[in-house]
């Protein structure tokens, strides 16, 4: 089987994130790609949390971890994510607090 993409170690947003394998994606009954495994920083603060799938970065269906980071660099820190939270769909703005 094709070992799926993992990050341990959160990135600048402060997400640590595996895709999920065919498997899991019938399990968990999703159309998301990538978990998030730890949050922290401006993703903690805007209330992403551990096990929210992510759907989509405004309105961009998001494949996989690599699109993920391609999406957000383009975008920056201001976006809206789309997340499956225990079976709901829903939008969570994630705004960098520039202090």
């Amino acid at each position: 089987t094709k070992q799926t993409d993992k990050e341990t170690v959160p990135d600048r947003v402060g997400l640590a994130m595996h895709e999920l394998s065919p498997d899991e994606r019938q399990r968990l009954r999703t159309d998301g790609y990538i978990v998030v495994d730890a949050v922290g920083g401006i993703a903690a603060a805007s209330g992403i949390h551990p096990g929210d799938i992510i759907i989509a970065v405004n309105s961009q269906r998001i494949a996989n971890i690599k699109q993920f980071r391609a999406v957000m660099a383009e975008l920056g820190m201001r976006a809206a994510l789309l997340v499956q939270r225990e079976g709901n769909i829903i939008f969570i703005p994630l705004i960098a607090n520039n202090k």
